[in-house]
């Protein structure tokens, strides 16, 4: 079943095959960090879980 997103940036990163909207989207961009050779995420929580926050680091050969 194809959801109707009212924010059509979601939409186009599922065009663009970004991510499925199907909670789904971190190990594919894990995947895609690895295969680039990009650093590996830092992942915080709280001992709660009631956030986290996911740091993905630039290439190491990226230019800014």
């Amino acid at each position: 079943m194809d959801r109707n997103y009212h924010n059509r940036r979601v939409d186009f990163l599922k065009e663009l095959e970004l991510t499925e909207c199907r909670g789904t989207g971190f190990p594919k961009i894990n995947k895609a960090i690895e295969k680039n050779g990009s650093p590996k995420p830092e992942i915080t929580t709280d001992f709660g879980r009631n956030f986290f926050l996911v740091v993905y680091k630039k290439h190491p050969l990226a230019q800014v």
